[in-house]
Formats: structure tokens, sequence, C-alpha cells
């Protein structure tokens, strides 16, 4: 029985090959997130959004890749995701008008008769993800991947449309992020890392076009320019990134001046989990200002150990 809502975890790209398993994405659904232990991910993102369900129950597991990356470009994702679980009441009632006037049979229905064929398969897939829900008492909390991303604001368009609740969108590395905006009236964050050698090769961290709430990159040192390259990307679709998010929630910024430069970083202490921020809603941020700043903090107040960077 839901209590209070379902997840839908969307992931990216993934290839059944080599390539897919160096980059941890050989495969969709449950095995795509946090190295195959699903249900750890989904336990930290209920925690995060304060919900207490069953794991099959409360969380469902949506596709949200194409087949070589490129093929849908300029928001195509976003609408792919609308489409696909599009029920086209509308051609129904105007079929039936036409038809009421005119006759069953004529040419010019053909179009509508596919789209209430294809409205209703729709109808079947937008069940089950509704499946144990009630409009006015449950709501959805979407989350989604690199290519993922704009798949999933398209379907919270839709489900928003169809009269549900969506509460949370969690951006993650996202992809072709400049192509497709966030659904208004829902808060959402928007999350990716950078590293010592780069920055992530395969989305340049760019922010969603428009409605999104918070916008951040979290620095992380994974040692090197290699696994920048290799871990970078697939590192948000870990457990340890919902630490990131619980930290962007509460991030605050402050402002400092130094012979003339001026500079921003994180207020030390005001993110629990000690993520680093290095950019924050269009903002560069100081990090090795804050990092110093911390530990400092942290020597301090005589924690026990010193939270090294």
């Amino acid at each position: 029985m839901i209590n209070k809502g379902k997840i839908i975890f969307i992931n990216g790209h993934w290839q059944n090959n080599w390539i897919g398993r160096v980059a941890g994405a050989d495969s969709a659904g449950k095995t795509y997130w946090n190295g195959g232990d699903f249900n750890s991910f989904a336990r930290a993102a209920q925690h995060f959004f304060g919900l207490n369900e069953r794991i099959d129950e409360g969380s469902v597991c949506l596709d949200g890749s194409s087949m070589v990356v490129l093929d849908e470009v300029l928001g195509g994702r976003a609408e792919r995701a609308y489409e696909e679980y599009s029920t086209y009441e509308w051609a129904g009632t105007m079929y039936k008008k036409i038809s009421d006037k005119f006759g069953y049979g004529l040419s010019e229905t053909s179009f509508l008769r596919n789209k209430i064929e294809t409205g209703a398969r729709n109808a079947k897939k937008l069940a089950t993800l509704t499946h144990g829900m009630d409009k006015t008492r449950h709501s959805f909390y979407i989350v989604g991947h690199s290519e993922g991303c704009a798949y999933a604001a398209g379907l919270a368009k839709l489900l928003l449309e169809k009269g549900w609740k969506v509460t949370f969108i969690i951006y993650l590395s996202s992809f072709d992020s400049g192509n497709f905006d966030s659904p208004q009236g829902v808060r959402a964050y928007q999350l990716g890392y950078t590293g010592k050698a780069s920055g992530d090769w395969a989305t340049n961290n760019n922010p969603v076009h428009g409605g999104v709430e918070r916008i951040a990159i979290a620095y992380k040192d994974f040692g090197g320019l290699v696994n920048d390259l290799f871990t970078m990307h697939g590192d948000t679709k870990g457990s340890d990134v919902w630490n990131a998010l619980a930290d962007l929630r509460t991030l605050m910024i402050k402002t400092g001046r130094d012979y003339g430069y001026s500079w921003q970083s994180q207020i030390p202490q005001s993110t629990p989990n000690h993520t680093v921020f290095a950019w924050y809603n269009g903002t560069k941020l100081d990090y090795k200002q804050y990092m110093a700043e911390e530990n400092s903090k942290i020597n301090q107040f005589n924690y026990k150990s010193q939270h090294k960077y």
C-alpha cells in the first residue's frame, strides 16, 4: 500500500558491451543504479524525499535512453516521454464528431483512429505508473540521470496535465540540458560533478534551461584525468549523491574581498556531509577557500578527526 507517493527512477544511456561495463552502465532498470545495488539507492532517495514506502511498491524504473545518444536532440527525449504516456482523449472526441456527421471509414479519420489506438496502449502504461495511487493523497517524485533527465521533465509535464501531483524532480548529470525546461511549480534540483583534472565530458554540466530551483556542481577528487573521464559522469547514480543533494538543500553562500578581488564560497558547516561545491546557480565558488575554512572550523571545535579533502 502506498503511503505518500512513488519515486520514478529514469536511467540514461547504457550499452550492453565493454564500453558500458567500463562506464558502469551496461543495462537499464534497477541494475543501472548504484552499481546494481538498487535497494540502497532507493532507500537513500526515500530518506531525502521524506518517504517510507516498500521499495517494490514505491519505486518504478523507466528507461529514458536513446540508441546512440545523438539520435534525439533539441528536447526530443522530453517530447518522447510526454508522447509515450499521452492518451489522446481529444482524438476520440474529434473522431466521434466526424464519424457522426460523415460516417465511419473515411480515409480522413485514419490519423485519428491511429491516435485512439495509441492512446489506449499508452493508457495501460500510465496505469502501471499510477497503480495503487490516489490523486487526492499521493504524489510522484522523479529522479533522472543523464539522458533520463529530459525524459523526466517530459513525463512530469504529462503527469501534471493528467491531474497528478509531482512534488520533486532531481536531475543528475543532465544531458542536453539547454534544450528542455523543468515544469513550473515543481521543486527541482540539478547536480553534477567536476574533478581535479576536468569537468563532466558528457554533459559539460550545462544547466537545465529553466524551472530548476538549485543547480550545483560539486567538486570531487576522482584521482586524475583517466578516472575523471570514466568515473565522474556515472558517479552521480551512486548512493553517495544523496548526501550531496542533502547538502545542496542546506547550502549557504558568502561573499568576501581580498585586495580588490571578490570571491564567493559556501559557508563552512552549512553542509553537514562536507560536500564541496564549485558552482551554484550561475556563480563560480572558491571551493579551495571553503575547504581551508571548513578544516579550520573542525579543528577549532576540537573534533576528533579533521575532514580531509
